[in-house]
């Protein structure tokens, strides 16, 4: 037996009732244009708003200017012409791409990831640090074997460290680490029995070890030894390194040299006796796993992941601007109760209120009858 599907172009417009969202109107079908905020799916693609005036993908609500594609909420800020790009209520701001630096200290302003304390990357024509310098080095990105993981389960590279390969490096060779600090600074050394047969080239390049997938140039050396700052990326949480020919990137497999080391460059720059991989801020000699922790302050003093916050009975104020951290209706927002000894309110006093017995025998309220305010003049005739 056979079954043939019959189609209906219920209103000749020429798409099938499958494909047609409305098969009783013509003029709605997937070769019509949009029409904004006639409440209707003209072209039959429910991700092309109703309510988006301009086509940009926010609606009216969202889009500060719905008749411009160029102004919405992801759009770029530019800087001096009078326009809110980006929707965000200010105009002309001096940091348009919104990563802390203005367009004083910020050598490209439309781009997040270039500022003065961005990672420069190597061989990318970019000045991500914005230092004046494009950072270029030599590299050989080529190896036929590997990568193989390396230094896993022998500890921490920094505290136990410098650990030793599991094994020989080798020209052609890619070698995966994994579990660096951000923002440490490393070193890989090969020069431990290294055959000088050769001039050796080590690249250090982003990587994720789980999808495989390569990122930039972290660093390049024409040698057995290198040094790199390890920059951290959601998308590259690992390292890979490469080991090669100087003068033959990608040749033939050398012979094996020594087993390289992996350590921490010892680098303490604020002073205060812990080096940068122990230190949560090596800028702050007052940061270190060894300061005391402050309370209320929102930084990590003593480098263990927290920040001291006490707020002992819940009422939402700190115990630095609560006088009574104990009574949960004592705080700088509660109402102050007159003549019971007690500062409801933090303002440092209670308020007290006094009435006292008078011997008049003559009163005259004025205006009367009166609106708001009543005037009392009192005498003894």
């Amino acid at each position: 037996m056979t079954l043939n599907c019959i189609y209906f172009d219920g209103d000749g417009d020429g798409f099938f009732d499958y494909e047609d969202c409305d098969d009783t109107n013509a003029s709605v079908n997937p070769n019509q244009s949009e029409i904004p905020f006639n409440l209707i799916d003209d072209d039959c693609d429910k991700n092309t708003l109703d309510s988006d005036g301009d086509f940009d993908g926010y609606s009216i609500t969202e889009d500060c200017n719905d008749n411009n594609p160029n102004i919405n909420p992801s759009a770029l800020e530019i800087y001096d012409n009078g326009i809110d790009d980006n929707c965000n209520g200010v105009i002309d701001e001096l940091d348009a791409d919104n990563d802390g630096f203005g367009i004083d200290e910020d050598c490209d302003d439309t781009n997040a990831s270039v500022n003065p304390e961005a990672y420069d990357y190597a061989n990318n024509n970019l000045d991500e640090d914005c230092d004046g310098i494009y950072f270029s080095t030599d590299t050989c990105l080529v190896y036929k074997i590997g990568p193989f993981d390396d230094f896993e389960g022998q500890g921490d590279i920094c505290l136990d460290g410098p650990l030793t390969s599991k094994y020989s490096a080798q020209a052609n060779y890619a070698y995966e680490v994994y579990g660096l600090q951000p923002d440490v600074t490393y070193f890989y050394d090969a020069c431990t029995g290294f055959d000088y047969k050769f001039k050796p080239i080590i690249t250090i390049q982003q990587y994720n070890h789980i999808t495989k997938q390569k990122g930039q140039i972290i660093n390049g050396q024409d040698s057995c030894y290198i040094e790199f700052t390890f920059p951290y990326h959601k998308s590259f949480p690992d390292i890979l390194i490469i080991v090669n020919i100087a003068d033959d990137c990608g040749g033939l497999t050398a012979p094996a040299l020594g087993k390289p080391m992996l350590g921490c460059v010892k680098i303490d720059e604020d002073g205060d006796g812990f080096f940068s991989y122990e230190d949560c801020d090596d800028d702050n000699a007052e940061i270190n796993p060894n300061a005391v922790e402050l309370a209320n302050n929102i930084i990590d003093e003593n480098c263990d992941g927290l920040v001291l916050i006490i707020d002992v009975d819940g009422d939402s104020f700190n115990s630095d601007l609560d006088c009574n951290d104990n009574d949960s209706s004592i705080n700088p927002s509660a109402v102050e109760i007159p003549n019971n000894g007690i500062d409801e309110d933090c303002d440092g006093e209670d308020f007290v209120s006094k009435s006292v017995d008078i011997n008049l025998s003559n009163f005259v309220l004025h205006p009367n009858p009166a609106k708001s305010l009543v005037y009392v003049t009192a005498s003894t005739q």
